[in-house]
């Protein structure tokens, strides 16, 4: 199937959202929203989809509805964003961003219960969006959005001590100091898309990942407290690459979508 099978059958109506050639998180947030609303529609946008998916091999979940705000335990903006923000590696393999199922779904989630359906409708809804992160701290678009979408739909944390509800921004921006590669249901993730996992010492300057925890337990707490203890000796990923939206249909083109 070509790379983006679900865009380019649909007679403009998709695509036309897509092309833009310099594109922002917000902006791939809002045109994500918008296709997830048109797919949602048409029984033969979401037939395409499942397809898509099964060429891709992203796991959708049993009763895959982007309507809803879980599915089957999942935020099913996050399978959505897999699917569709991404690039083919030298095999042809489908490699989703790792940065934008980390920040995209909850902002995604949020905007998608708006009445707006189309881009320009969307932007404003995102532009004007502010909440409260705490500590006299004001948060905006995305971020607000992602804020706003926990608030509803994150559960609740164990333990009775004072629990943050912010990621610092710069967190998604860190570069991982090992990949590993695990069955999904051995690592829940949260949804942000972030897990907390056991590690044992196997040897000097050597550890193993064993297991994750919870979804449910305090990893916004950790991350934040575990990053302002670590961020003068970590490493920043190389900035993303930003790529015109209209190769996503070129067989030529490996990219879909970078941020």
């Amino acid at each position: 199937m070509p790379a983006a099978d679900i865009l380019s059958r649909q007679s403009g109506v998709l695509e036309s959202h897509l092309k833009q050639v310099n594109m922002t998180s917000s902006q791939i947030i809002i045109n994500l929203v918008v296709m997830a609303k048109k797919i949602m529609e048409s029984d033969d946008l979401s037939k395409e989809m499942v397809e898509l998916a099964t060429t891709r091999k992203i796991t959708l979940p049993k009763g895959f509805d982007l309507s809803k705000p879980t599915v089957d335990g999942v935020n099913p903006m996050l399978p959505f964003t897999r699917l569709f923000v991404g690039s083919t590696d030298a095999t042809g393999e489908w490699v989703p961003n790792e940065y934008s199922f980390k920040n995209f779904p909850g902002a995604m989630r949020h905007l998608y219960k708006s009445a707006e359906a189309d881009v320009h409708g969307l932007t404003t809804v995102l532009e004007n969006l502010t909440a409260d992160a705490g500590k006299g701290k004001v948060v905006r678009g995305i971020e607000a959005a992602k804020l706003k979408d926990r608030a509803v739909n994150a559960k609740p944390r164990k333990g009775n001590g004072a629990v943050r509800n912010y990621i610092p921004l710069a967190v998604s921006k860190v570069k991982p100091v090992a990949v590993f590669t695990a069955p999904p249901e051995l690592v829940p993730v949260n949804e942000d898309g972030y897990a907390l996992v056991t590690v044992v010492q196997v040897g000097p300057g050597k550890y193993g990942f064993c297991f994750g925890t919870a979804e449910n337990a305090d990893i916004t707490s950790l991350i934040a407290d575990g990053y302002e203890f670590h961020k003068e000796r970590l490493a920043a990923a190389k900035a993303q690459v930003t790529v015109s939206m209209d190769k996503v249909a070129s067989k030529k083109s490996t990219s879909t979508a970078a941020v």
